[in-house]
């Protein structure tokens, strides 16, 4: 850790084998950098521990939900507790992804994970217990492409028309028609509204709020009946 510090790295990892080694977590806290705690084969205490280890100091902690499995079959990548841990510590995660593809990691920031791991090989031939398993080059640009669109398609929390609905949804939705020849001064009743395309006339919703009401213009059959075409209400609206 001393050496990584010394040489300007900018965050430090703890790998799921070294999860217990409490010391080593609280001297990677003391350096101020932010310490990436990866979780595989960990249970709650174990984590507790150490990121209880980690804030002694003052560096940020960032989880990994891991499962120390390679490769890990899509069923055993349990990507619901990398959810759970950023609720119980209050901190950002990501996953440490051990399966084959790009499909999990591609949830995972879905799920909210800040960071993924992956294995890197660039040669799958190569000796050694990680190479057969893990991403090529290739597999690498596809995870990136499929991440940065995945990040795209979640766009924005709010409940309001997307900007390129707003443009085309009077377009699509129904408003208030005349279905016969109005003149000016008929009331309005159910028998003489159609709700029809495109929604330039007062939606359906409000029909109960111009009933009764009359007209302030002649309204040909098919055109649009709007809120500025009907007297006001009783509270002047």
């Amino acid at each position: 850790v001393r050496d990584l510090v010394n040489i300007g790295v900018r965050l430090l990892k703890n790998g799921s084998d070294f999860l217990t080694h409490v010391p080593l977590l609280e001297y990677m806290g003391r350096t101020g950098i932010p310490v990436i705690v990866s979780t595989g084969m960990a249970d709650a205490s174990d984590v507790d521990a150490a990121v209880a280890a980690v804030r002694r100091g003052s560096s940020p902690v960032v989880l990994l939900h891991c499962t120390s499995a390679y490769p890990t079959r899509p069923e055993d990548a349990n990507l619901r507790r990398m959810v759970t841990l950023g609720e119980r510590y209050g901190v950002p995660v990501g996953f440490s992804d051990h399966t084959e593809g790009w499909y999990a990691a591609l949830q995972a920031v879905t799920l909210g994970a800040c960071l993924i791991e992956k294995h890197f090989t660039l040669d799958r031939n190569l000796p050694g217990p990680d190479h057969w398993f893990s991403s090529t080059r290739g597999e690498f640009a596809e995870l990136v492409a499929q991440v940065r669109a995945g990040e795209s398609r979640l766009g924005q929390a709010a409940i309001e028309p997307a900007a390129v609905e707003r443009a085309a949804r009077n377009e699509y939705r129904l408003a208030a028609t005349a279905a016969v020849d109005l003149e000016a001064g008929a009331p309005i009743t159910e028998d003489v509204i159609r709700f029809r395309r495109p929604g330039t006339g007062f939606l359906p919703r409000d029909l109960a709020l111009f009933l009764g009401r009359r007209l302030l213009r002649a309204v040909p059959r098919g055109g649009a009946i709007s809120a500025r075409d009907v007297e006001p209400g009783p509270d002047g609206t």
